[in-house]
């Protein structure tokens, strides 16, 4: 009889996140029993308890592990640079180019699209942390463009950009969830990714003139390390 490796306590408390990510994900909060989570993480339930003390617990640790990905740690760099018409584009290629050719996302979109599909709440905690990190940050990036003439002037009203553009990146993250995909859309995802982009920034209101100085797919994909 084979075994079982025995792990440090932080290993296993991970081995145990990463099951409940995946469980979570195809059952939700209120489907799924710790009794199924112990069995996803191959732990007794009261080995469960000793890393956490109920399920509500659990859920918190893995939605504070999917700030933690390598994408969520590029994006969190992103935050840092200043607001400007570049950051802007920076940003967007960043996300769309990371959606589209990494599966890393694909559990923390299947937890969202469960969460929204009952209580909400996986979604209301997302969400805030969007709206106090992505929103402010596109919305700073779009006031140094209108400042450095980057911005038509017609749209300078338009006070929701900011969300639209976050709920299109998270709608192409739920198209993108299947192995197979859902649309053919007749073109690379690279190219894909690029599409996304301009059109976010003409939607924003960036002068075309801007969208083609500062926007260089191909640049910005030389210097990505993947």
């Amino acid at each position: 009889m084979k075994q079982k490796t025995r792990l440090s306590f932080e290993a296993r408390r991970d081995s145990i996140i990463d099951a409940a990510r995946t469980i979570f994900a195809e059952k939700g909060f209120h489907g799924t029993t710790t009794r199924e989570l112990a069995g996803a993480a191959d732990v007794s339930e009261a080995l469960l308890f000793k890393h956490f003390p109920n399920k509500a617990a659990i859920y918190a640790a893995m939605l504070d592990e999917c700030h933690k990905t390598e994408i969520s740690a590029g994006y969190h760099k992103l935050l840092a640079l200043e607001p400007s018409t570049s950051t802007l584009t920076v940003m967007l290629h960043f996300l769309f180019s990371k959606l589209l050719s990494s599966d890393e996302t694909n559990d923390f979109h299947r937890l969202l699209l469960r969460s929204l599909s009952e209580d909400g709440e996986f979604a209301r905690v997302f969400l805030d942390h969007i709206g106090s990190t992505f929103v402010p940050k596109l919305r700073e990036c779009l006031a140094a463009a209108e400042k450095a003439g980057d911005m038509r002037p017609d749209c300078a009203h338009l006070k929701s950009g900011a969300w639209l553009t976050q709920h299109l990146v998270l709608m192409l993250g739920f198209m993108h969830i299947s192995d197979k995909p859902t649309v053919n859309y007749k073109v690379s995802k690279e190219k894909f990714a690029e599409d996304a982009v301009v059109f976010c920034l003409t939607g924003l209101g960036l002068r075309d003139e801007a969208v083609e100085r500062f926007y260089n797919p191909k640049a910005l994909a030389l210097l990505s390390p993947n």
